[in-house]
């Protein structure tokens, strides 16, 4: 465990070494620091003994004037300390973040599914910053905390040994004491740390599914929830304040013990005449320093322990595996033509559990290819192949014979645009949302993606048109006026491939013929994969595909599959009707 503790501190410390020549600046002022705070009580020294115990008065003023000038110096040194250590811990603070959220964008669809929203926000605030602490702080501390320690022993041993080495006698105490409540702290401050992540979470949800909350009646229930969680917290809030009351109580005991007999042996000295005055005001200072310093060390394990909380959520997420990443040989490639093809592809997302086995279908280029079938059969899987968000356990998908894994995830999805049916629009406006598809598009290629999306007409009756701001989720919208945005949003991307995966299913059958036809007049320019259950929308593709179990049962055209009488030509007839079915 200790081995495996240094080991995160070196990983964090590496952040440091950007910033190293602030970090030797604020070593130098903290060293200056230091130096002032043991020139002290030897200026005390001098001040009791020569200047009040002989009258001089040249002495006295000469002692005042530098110790004015120590205190100017000590307070512009202070200045600059803090001002350094807030520098470091902001840069620090935005490294970590750079650096988190760039991994995270790397993790695969697997990971964001397993964990909360709420969980990953909370990470990327309370504790980055706590590590970013962690590293501007305690590591500098711990490094100036050895230097005054190793000066202090210097002096004390100089000025009375046999105290010193009483005080380092007593020094385990204090050890221990932080040892046990740190670790008591530890434990507390994680509880408190889960169960705000777990209020944060809930919250979350609890907003963003608004409407489902008013619609069951739920709103009392969710502020029952929500204020149970809270005092769960707060029991927890308390157990930390109770912990860290006992633990201040215990010390400053502790602390008495020491200082009364450390104060009633050097009074002794003083009676005694072993030691001047000033010898004992200046012995009285350092030794009480050389206690701070020691004290100090368990306060810093107290505070370090607490902090590995913090890293160890934090790497939780920053050691994650980037299950999908790009292979050693992975290479950009333009695809001109757009044939897909899944090769003997077997796949599911639990392993033992497959969804898909022994899959083979290809897609030729310029086509319309359509996926049907019942919920589960594998349908959204094998879109899911195809942007790569997962790998197949056994086959391969290519394009334009390219396999998949040997192409750069970026040139990939550079040249693959999809429409799903939760449109997942952005909180900004109609303009920026349908842009996304393709940031440099100018305002006339929108316009024109809008049109093809048969969306153009009712952005432009709003009364600011493309500038309306639709809300979180497009809550000011209606669920097909969201999904022709999101198309629009796929078509200006002007991608290869084309995929839209059930994007069509809160679209009136008016708005979705006009989308079609505008799809149909440019069709070749792309291969478009269309999976979907209104079987409407897949009427005039080149090929359809059935799947059913784990595969492929059955593929041809519309004409041919209600020919086959087959699976295809009962979903068809459960949709429109057996007499239709027929009669087609």
């Amino acid at each position: 465990m200790i081995k495996t503790r240094i080991r995160q501190i070196l990983r964090f410390s590496r952040y440091l070494l950007p910033y190293w020549d602030k970090q030797v600046a604020l070593l130098v002022s903290q060293l200056f620091s230091t130096l002032f705070a043991l020139v002290s009580p030897f200026l005390a020294r001098l001040t009791i003994d020569y200047a009040y115990g002989r009258r001089d008065l040249q002495v006295y003023n000469a002692l005042v004037i530098a110790g004015g000038i120590i205190w100017a110096i000590s307070g512009l040194n202070g200045v600059v300390i803090q001002y350094v250590e807030m520098y470091i811990q902001q840069m620090l603070d935005l490294d970590l973040r750079r650096e988190y959220y760039d991994h995270l964008q790397k993790l695969s669809l697997r990971f964001f599914q397993s964990r909360t929203t709420g969980e990953q926000m909370f990470r990327a605030s309370s504790d980055i910053q706590g590590v970013a602490g962690f590293v501007d702080s305690t590591v500098p501390s711990v490094i100036m905390t050895v230097v005054k320690l190793v000066a202090l022993l210097g002096i004390s041993f100089w000025l009375h040994w046999r105290l010193t080495l009483i005080i380092l006698a007593v020094t385990p105490i204090f050890y221990l004491h932080a040892h046990y409540f740190g670790n008591k702290q530890r434990v507390i401050y994680k509880g408190v740390v889960e169960k705000q992540q777990q209020i944060s979470a809930e919250l979350q949800e609890a907003i963003s599914h608004a409407q489902l909350v008013k619609a069951f009646g739920r709103e009392k229930a969710e502020t029952r929830r929500y204020l149970r969680r809270w005092i769960e917290r707060m029991r927890l809030s308390l157990d930390q304040t109770r912990m860290g009351i006992f633990s201040s109580m215990s010390g400053s005991l502790l602390n008495t013990v020491v200082v009364t007999g450390l104060s009633y042996y050097l009074g002794v000295q003083l009676i005694r005449g072993t030691v001047s005055l000033g010898t004992l005001i200046a012995l009285t200072m350092y030794l009480f320093q050389l206690l701070n310093v020691l004290k100090s060390l368990g306060t810093i394990y107290s505070s370090v322990v607490v902090r590995f909380v913090s890293i160890d959520r934090l790497l939780e997420t920053m050691d994650a595996e980037v299950e999908i990443q790009d292979a050693p040989d992975a290479v950009e490639r333009v695809f001109p033509h757009g044939v897909v093809q899944f090769t003997n592809i077997t796949f599911g997302y639990d392993r033992g559990e497959p969804v898909l086995v022994g899959v083979d279908l290809e897609m030729g280029a310029g086509q319309t290819v359509a996926l049907v079938g019942p919920s589960g059969v594998g349908k959204t899987s094998l879109i899911n192949l195809l942007l790569r968000f997962y790998d197949p356990w056994v086959g391969s998908v290519s394009i334009d014979g390219h396999d998949l894994r040997r192409v750069k995830l970026r040139s990939l999805r550079a040249q693959v645009s999809v429409a799903l049916q939760d449109a997942m629009l952005m909180n900004t406006s109609i303009l920026e949302n349908i842009r996304f598809g393709r940031p440099e598009a100018t305002d006339t290629e929108v316009m024109e993606a809008a049109r093809m999306a048969d969306v153009h007409e009712f952005i432009a009756e709003l009364p600011r048109g493309y500038d309306t701001e639709i809300g979180e989720e497009g809550c000011h919208l209606s669920a097909g006026q969201k999904q022709r945005i999101a198309i629009a949003r796929a078509l200006i991307k002007g991608a290869k491939i084309l995929i839209l995966d059930e994007a069509m299913s809160s679209i009136s059958s008016a708005s979705e013929r006009r989308i079609l036809q505008a799809l149909e007049e440019t069709r070749r320019q792309r291969t478009t994969i269309i999976a979907s259950h209104r079987l409407s929308t897949i009427r005039n593709a080149d090929r359809i595909f059935v799947l059913e179990g784990n595969g492929i049962a059955e593929q041809g055209s519309h004409a041919e599959l209600l020919a086959a009488r087959g699976i295809y030509y009962e979903l068809f007839a459960e949709q429109i009707g057996e007499a239709e079915a027929v009669a087609l």
